[in-house]
């Protein structure tokens, strides 16, 4: 891992609202995080809503971080947010607060962007460290198996890419059958519901050579075992990425 982080200033109100929209249509987890004393505090959210005319942008927890991401809200004069798809740092002020279920934060004046050609790994895909095997059916009942590497992961869901050609065999509300996630240290069969397809142009932060779609799933009836397996998994992750930015 690089040990020096090139960050580009993004400071134009209708890129920084573009860049929050996009991680919420893509539901890219978010990261909220703490340094003290050298450790990483941190809890996961998604962005559920964003207002241009109020100038603000909404955050709820995931399952089973509700009490870290209260924990790392109360009382601070700002929050920090770390979006690992988009490389995307975020510092904000909380603007209203329905915890422990949702949270109201101001734009951010400024949002740093991570080069991730100066080597930070902020997702799964470009190592091929997390593997999905599943099945899957077309309109016709046609079925196919699958081996995808995961673009992210989390205890919350994951999201891959697939080709045109693949598309047909994703629609969103469908189940993924028969479905595997596989590390270099970990094994588990889990259930999870396709959620979002997108339509992804390549540029210097995907990997891509060519247009794809991303899929977007969410983990159903998750178990205790297979949560804390993901949970340290990307929090390990994060924590690292962090320790580089903050070195």
């Amino acid at each position: 891992m690089a040990t020096e982080v090139k960050l580009t200033k993004i400071k134009e109100a209708s890129v920084i609202l573009n860049l929050l929209n996009s991680s919420k249509d893509t539901q890219d987890d978010v990261f909220v995080w703490k340094l003290v004393a050298g450790e990483e505090y941190l809890g996961q959210v998604r962005i559920e809503s964003v207002s241009k005319s109020r100038k603000d942008f909404c955050i709820v927890p995931v399952s089973n971080h509700e009490r870290s991401v209260q924990n790392l809200l109360i009382n601070q004069s700002h929050i920090d947010f770390f979006i690992p798809n988009s490389s995307l740092l975020l510092r904000c002020q909380l603007k209203k607060s329905e915890a422990p279920e949702r949270y109201y934060l101001h734009f951010p004046k400024i949002v740093a962007q991570v080069d991730r050609r100066s080597g930070l790994r902020t997702s799964a895909l470009e190592t091929n460290d997390v593997v999905v095997n599943f099945s899957s059916k077309a309109e016709r009942g046609q079925v196919q198996q699958f081996s995808k590497s995961c673009f992210d992961i989390s205890s919350g869901g994951f999201s891959f890419y697939v080709s045109k050609l693949e598309k047909k065999f994703f629609n969103p509300g469908e189940m993924l059958d028969d479905l595997r996630i596989k590390t270099h240290h970990w094994d588990i069969q889990v259930e999870a519901q396709l959620i979002l397809t997108k339509e992804i142009e390549p540029d210097e932060y995907n990997g891509l050579g060519y247009k794809a779609w991303r899929i977007n799933c969410r983990f159903k009836n998750l178990d205790q075992v297979s949560r804390r397996h993901l949970d340290r998994f990307i929090l390990e992750r994060i924590k690292d990425d962090l320790h580089v930015i903050n070195a």
